[in-house]
């Protein structure tokens, strides 16, 4: 899952800075407080022709659930930073814990595929924000890193675990089991504290602006011309709210900075491609070996712990590499998984292409997030670092998107 990141990044990060902790909440509950997410992404991965039988519809629909939480995930991130730095953690983890739980209730509830689509969007902005008050307490280089090998951990086995769960229960438990990160919320509340932070006016015109600039861009494959031409659309009303307010929701200051545009869009053309092949893996592995779903999980949980574990190796050396280094292995290695995958010369080309896609994704978005914002203000930082991890979401929201596509 490539959303394994050293222990200075997540995938979800808060722009906040009015928070603090009357003690260190256990780092065991920020654990289970943040990692469910990359669990809710990869579960689907081997049970989305169940779920399209149960909803009565075909698998590239299906899809669409692993679409809707990625956008929530994508969507849901920078609302929840502004909704940390302005009304404290407290206020985020309710209101990240009572999106997860609507999700959940009505994904179990109502198994038509509509509300199964607004029911894994809400999961997702659920997700995020839990994952981003985990993070935003963790206080800790060690403390973070435990929070960020269980997102590692729990991506990798979700295929495994989900397509398990769903041969023993009805489908909907193997997508609800992320609801169990609620569990933390008492522990976390009791242990937080919340401070005055920033004072400014939300910009709520902004923050509806780049929600639907990230809606419409996930329509864009499967309904092009309405999809491109909102896009357009509401690409120039954001350009003229931007104009209007510069230290909005979307500051003037990271899209003046070609540094922060480059990097951001690299990212997301990276998590595009890792999480196009990881939803299209199932069925290339089915056809190159005829493999079933119990070795096609296991096949991949192996790949991507591989993966998971080399990212880690390339970001710990980030800092003792020229940029230039770093990027040219980036764009090597991201290049490097659909060439594979185009061989196609059996299960283990395939699964190799698998563990360099996440590797690739997995290390962009620990160092490009890091060298996109280098050069901001200090109080810029937290916001462009939401603001990259938007674009890198909205790759994992258009990956299953396009893999759709090709099933």
């Amino acid at each position: 899952m490539a959303t394994t990141v050293p222990v200075d990044q997540t995938p979800a990060p808060p722009a906040t800075g009015g928070t603090l902790s009357t003690r260190p909440v256990h780092a065991l509950w920020l654990v289970l407080l943040g990692t469910p997410i990359a669990y809710g992404m990869t579960a689907p991965t081997l049970i989305l022709p169940e779920i399209a039988g149960d909803a009565g519809t075909s698998v590239r629909s299906a899809a669409w659930l692993v679409t809707a939480f990625g956008w929530g995930i994508a969507a849901g991130t920078p609302l929840i930073a502004g909704l940390i730095s302005r009304r404290g953690v407290r206020t985020a983890l309710l209101a990240g814990a009572g999106t997860l739980l609507a999700g959940t209730l009505l994904l179990c509830l109502v198994p038509v595929l509509p509300a199964l689509v607004v029911a894994r969007a809400a999961q997702g902005v659920g997700a995020a924000g839990l994952t981003a008050v985990a993070m935003s307490l963790a206080g800790s280089p060690r403390r973070m890193g435990m929070v960020t090998a269980g997102i590692a951990g729990l991506g990798a086995v979700g295929p495994l675990a989900g397509s398990e769960l769903a041969a023993r229960w009805p489908w909907q438990a193997a997508l609800a089991l992320l609801a169990v990160s609620v569990a933390a919320v008492p522990a976390v509340a009791r242990g937080a504290r919340d401070v005055p932070a920033e004072d400014s006016p939300f910009d709520f015109l902004g923050a509806a602006l780049l929600t639907g600039f990230v809606t419409a861009s996930v329509f864009v494959i499967s309904a092009p011309l309405p999809a491109g031409a909102c896009l357009v659309l509401v690409a120039v009303l954001l350009a003229l709210r931007i104009r209007r307010r510069p230290d909005g929701f979307v500051p003037a200051a990271l899209l003046r900075s070609g540094t922060f545009t480059v990097l951001s869009g690299l990212g997301f053309l990276l998590a595009t491609g890792h999480f196009t092949l990881f939803y299209l893996m199932p069925g290339l592995l089915s056809d190159a070996a005829g493999w079933g779903d119990g070795r096609v999980g296991t096949g991949i949980l192996i790949a991507q712990l591989a993966g998971s574990a080399g990212s880690l190796a390339l970001a710990s050396a980030a800092g003792r590499l020229a940029r230039r280094t770093v990027l040219g292995a980036l764009v090597a290695l991201g290049l490097a998984a659909p060439a594979l995958a185009l061989l196609g010369a059996g299960p283990v080309v395939l699964l190799a292409a698998s563990g360099v896609a996440v590797l690739a994704a997995s290390a962009a978005q620990a160092t490009l997030s890091i060298l996109s914002t280098e050069a901001l203000p200090e109080r810029r930082r937290p916001a462009g670092i939401g603001l990259f991890n938007v674009c890198y979401q909205l790759g994992g929201a258009l990956g299953p998107a396009l893999a759709a596509q090709f099933m």
